[in-house]
């Protein structure tokens, strides 16, 4: 039997987590290390506690991708961890997939799926495992309810493999 979870389950891969989790730890002691040597009435004191405190924000907000993991049903997906919240498919209201790069000829970067339905919004990265699945499975429950895609969500599902102009019926 394999260690591998069921294809439904998808979690934040542990390689991306300890690297957010050494850059969090990394930007906390080099800003708040230093504290210690600052006058607590010097403005490099609020600088660097700020600075501090966005680092920490950005460990908690790993710990939890860290905690977390998407779950696919054939009624709903569903994220379960500290901050559990899910969208049954027939509730799903509105798919956006935006693509943010970090350089400007456009190489690097991650998408962000947003799915909102029954009072709720997820966000999931493409840094999770499995991500163009999910993508996918969300696009078949969009086809499904025939929501519109705006343009750009368009153009990142084909940069993903999928057809988002596709009738499903065509292809059976």
């Amino acid at each position: 039997m394999s260690d591998a979870p069921p294809s439904n389950l998808h979690r934040y891969p542990p390689r991306t987590l300890v690297a957010d989790y050494a850059r969090a730890g990394l930007g906390m002691a080099l800003t708040l290390g230093p504290l210690a040597s600052f006058n607590a009435e010097t403005v490099m004191v609020y600088i660097l506690g700020g600075l501090g405190a966005l680092f920490g924000a950005f460990g908690l907000r790993t710990f939890l991708r860290h905690m977390t993991y998407v779950e696919i049903s054939p009624r709903e997906i569903r994220m379960r961890g500290p901050v559990g919240r899910g969208v049954r498919w027939q509730g799903l209201d509105e798919l956006t997939l935006k693509y943010y790069t970090t350089q400007r000829d456009k190489h690097g970067g991650w998408m962000e799926l947003k799915l909102k339905g029954d009072g709720c919004v997820m966000t999931i990265d493409s840094s999770i495992e499995g991500f163009a699945d999910i993508a996918g499975e969300a696009l078949a429950a969009a086809r499904a309810k025939r929501l519109p895609l705006g343009d750009d969500t368009r153009a990142n599902l084909a940069a993903l493999g999928l057809a988002p102009d596709d009738d499903p019926a065509e292809r059976a």
